[in-house]
């Protein structure tokens, strides 16, 4: 049997599954990141949707007084377009 000195280890295999170990442990904390681009941003603070709230509101107007009426004839012309597949 040979016994080795304390600076001639034969668990250098060991101590390469550890180091091994370590660096996944150290892939493993990063986190996690997001970018937002500056379209997405607008559209968060509204920038971009007056002109669509401004519309709302005039149809909301429009119906609560009463002035607010529907094409018939358009409506049809779309449900059919989308029924059929145009």
């Amino acid at each position: 049997m040979k016994i080795f000195g304390p600076g001639q280890s034969r668990l250098s295999a060991y101590q390469n599954q550890r180091t091994y170990q370590v660096d996944q442990q150290k892939k493993a904390v990063k986190e996690d990141q997001l970018q937002i681009s500056k379209e997405a941003k607008n559209l968060q603070k509204g920038t971009q949707s007056t002109n669509r709230d401004l519309y709302i509101k005039q149809i909301k107007h429009d119906v609560e007084t009463g002035n607010y009426s529907v094409d018939v004839d358009k409506t049809a012309q779309k449900l059919m377009n989308y029924w059929s597949g145009q």
